[in-house]
């Protein structure tokens, strides 16, 4: 990988810092004007979105499944980019910079809306899976 980056110069523009300390975790983060996380696995949601939000700054995250399972399709089209599509991330991360404010107060009442989920929540959420997978498998 090392190679790879040197070979393909990414090191000019991206930056690993691997084993950061807490507080400059969250510096970094303060210094952001947003928080974007490419991913197709795990969404960045909730440890991105919570982090970034933590230190006033809005999060974007890819539009996939574990994303939205979480938000509404409204919410999805404020905070949400297709991450196999670079014209609608650059859009969206245009449209963030631009609106900052109004991107932080939707994240701010999603975030509201996450605290409310506990783990009381997640455990009822999970037994009434097994409960359906049971009452399907006799039939």
């Amino acid at each position: 990988m090392e190679e790879y980056i040197w070979n393909k110069k990414l090191h000019l523009d991206v930056l690993s810092i691997p084993h950061l300390p807490a507080v400059t975790h969250a510096a970094f983060y303060a210094c952001a004007k947003l928080t974007i996380a490419p991913t197709l696995f795990e969404g960045g949601f909730p440890f991105v979105f919570s982090e970034s939000l933590s230190v006033n700054v809005p999060a974007l995250l890819s539009d996939i499944p574990v994303v939205q399972e979480m938000l509404t399709m409204e919410q999805r089209e404020a905070i949400c980019f297709d991450p196999y599509d670079v014209d609608d991330m650059v859009r969206s991360i245009a449209w963030g910079i631009e609106h900052h404010t109004e991107l932080l107060n939707i994240e701010y009442d999603i975030y509201e809306e996450m605290k409310k989920r506990t783990w009381d929540t997640v455990a009822s959420e999970y037994i009434d899976v097994f409960k359906s997978t049971i009452a399907g498998a006799g039939k």
